[in-house]
C-alpha cells in the first residue's frame, strides 16, 4: 500500500534511496520475464536441432561389443555324406555350429556417401529456426505492448485515485461549512442532509480509485518486480512521446511466407526421395568361439571383418507422386491466398490505424480543453459558493460535472495509447 501511495508522489523530490522506473527502463527489463527466456530457449533448441542436422553428413562410428553364452548350442541337421563319403545315402548328421561361448568385439562404421532427403531437411531446419525467432520477436512485441498499458494504467489510475483524494479532502470542508450554516440557520436540513450523502459517495469514490490503482499495481507484476519501485517517472504525455516510435510489425505476414517455402521445401524432398541413396557399411573386429570362457586365449579368436556399399532404390515412391504432389500444391495454394489476404489486410489496418489515431489525438486535445474550462468553472463556483451566493446542490453539479471531464480525458489519453501499441 505504501508504495502505491508514493505512485501519487510522482511530482515530489526523490530521495536518495529511491528507485524509480521509466518507461524505457521498463522495456529494457522485459527481456527477464519468464516469457521471454522460455522463447529465447525454444530459439535455441531449435539452434541446437540444426547443428545436429550439419553434424549428420559424417559417418557414425560405434564400438561393437558382444558376450554370449549359449545355454543349448544352437544345432542344424546336414547330409551325412557331406562329411563321411562312406555314409548311406539319406543319412542326416545333427551338427553343432557354436560353442556354449562366442564373443564379438569390434568397430562399426555407416555412412550414407548420398542422402537426397539431407539437404531438404537441412533446409526445413533453417525455416523452423527462423519461424521460431519470428515467434520470439512476436511475443516480444507482445509483452511489451501489454507492459506498457499497464504502465499506463498505473499512471492514470495514480491521477484518478489522487483526484478522488482532493475531492474527498474538499468535500470535507464543505461538509463542515455546510453544518456550520445549518447551526446557524443559514442551510435547511435537505441540504445538510445532501451534503452528507455526496461526502459518503465521495468516499466510494476514494475506495473505487483505490482498487483500481491496486489492480494496475498488480498487473504490472506480470513484468516486472514491483516491490521496490517507488515511483513512476513517465508521465502520460512522455508515455504519448515515447511510444510514437513504437514499432508495430505484422508477424503474421512473416510466418505465412516461411509457411510457402516450407510448402516449396516439401516438394523439393519429395522430388528428391525418388533418387536412390548410397550408404557405406564397415567392420572390423573378431569373433570368439569356446566352450570355456577363456577370452585372453588368442587362437579362440578369430578375425571378422567386412565393407559393403548399399543402393537404395524407393520404387514404391513412384506410385504415388502425382496425388502427393497435387496435394502439396494445394498446400501452396492455400498459404498463399492466407499470405495475400494477410498482406492486404495489413494494409487496411494500418491505415485504419493512421485515421483512428488523428481522431484519438484530437479527442485528447478537445477533452483537455473542456477540462481546463471545467475547472476554471469549477473555482470560480466555489467561490460563489464559500460567499454563499449559490446553493450546495448547484455548486455539486459543478463539482461533479469536472470529475467526469477528468476521467473522459484520463480515458481518451489510454484509448490513445492503445492505438498506438496495437
Amino acid at each position: 500500500m505504501k508504495k502505491i501511495i508514493i505512485y501519487l508522489l510522482a511530482t515530489l523530490p526523490l530521495s536518495i534511496n529511491a528507485q524509480t522506473l521509466s518507461i524505457q527502463e521498463l522495456w529494457d527489463k522485459l527481456n527477464e520475464t519468464n516469457i521471454a527466456r522460455q522463447n529465447q530457449l525454444e530459439v535455441e533448441i531449435s539452434n541446437q536441432e540444426l547443428a545436429i542436422e550439419h553434424l549428420n553428413k559424417f559417418p557414425i562410428v560405434y564400438g561393437d561389443i558382444n558376450l554370449q553364452r549359449n545355454l543349448i548350442t544352437p544345432t542344424t541337421p546336414v547330409p551325412a555324406i557331406a562329411f563321411d563319403p562312406s555314409a548311406q545315402e539319406g543319412a542326416i548328421l545333427p551338427l553343432k555350429f557354436a560353442t556354449n561361448w562366442n564373443a564379438k568385439a569390434g568397430i562399426q562404421a555407416e555412412w550414407k556417401f548420398f542422402d537426397p532427403s539431407r539437404k531438404t531437411t537441412l533446409q526445413e531446419k533453417n525455416i523452423r529456426l527462423e519461424k521460431a525467432q519470428i515467434e520470439q520477436k512476436r511475443s516480444a512485441q507482445n509483452i511489451k505492448r501489454d507492459a506498457t498499458l499497464a504502465y499506463t494504467s498505473i499512471v492514470l489510475a495514480s491521477l484518478q485515485h489522487q483526484a478522488a483524494v482532493e475531492d474527498s479532502i474538499l468535500y470535507e470542508q464543505i461538509l463542515r461549512t455546510t453544518k456550520i450554516r445549518y447551526e446557524a440557520g443559514r442551510e435547511t436540513t435537505e441540504q445538510l442532509l445532501n451534503a452528507q450523502q455526496e461526502y459518503e459517495r465521495k468516499k466510494i469514490q476514494l475506495y473505487e480509485t483505490w482498487s483500481i490503482l491496486c489492480e494496475s499495481d498488480l498487473e504490472l507484476q506480470k513484468y516486472i518486480e514491483t516491490n521496490t519501485i517507488e515511483k513512476l517517472t513517465t508521465g502520460i504525455d512522455d508515455i504519448k512521446e515515447a511510444i510514437k516510435e513504437y514499432e508495430n510489425i505484422n508477424y503474421d505476414a512473416q510466418v505465412n511466407t516461411l509457411d510457402l517455402k516450407l510448402n516449396e521445401n516439401e516438394r523439393q524432398s519429395f522430388k528428391r526421395q525418388l533418387l536412390p541413396s548410397l550408404t557405406f557399411n564397415a567392420y572390423y573386429g573378431a569373433q570368439f568361439f569356446n566352450n570355456k570362457l577363456h577370452l585372453s586365449n588368442s587362437n579362440n579368436w578369430f578375425g571378422n571383418s567386412y565393407a559393403n556399399v548399399a543402393l537404395r532404390i524407393p520404387i514404391s515412391t513412384y506410385l504415388i507422386q502425382n496425388p502427393t504432389l497435387n496435394k502439396i500444391n494445394s498446400q501452396q495454394m492455400l498459404n498463399q491466398i492466407k499470405l495475400d489476404d494477410v498482406n492486404k489486410l495489413d494494409e487496411i489496418q494500418r491505415n485504419q490505424r493512421k485515421q483512428k489515431i488523428l481522431a484519438a489525438e484530437q479527442k485528447v486535445k478537445s477533452y483537455q480543453r473542456i477540462v481546463d474550462l471545467s475547472k476554471e468553472n469549477l473555482e470560480q463556483k466555489k467561490i460563489e459558493f464559500e460567499s454563499g451566493r449559490i446553493l450546495l446542490s448547484d455548486y455539486n453539479l459543478i463539482l461533479n460535472k469536472y470529475s467526469s471531464n477528468q476521467k473522459e480525458l484520463w480515458q481518451a489519453q489510454y484509448d490513445l495509447i492503445t492505438i498506438f501499441v496495437n
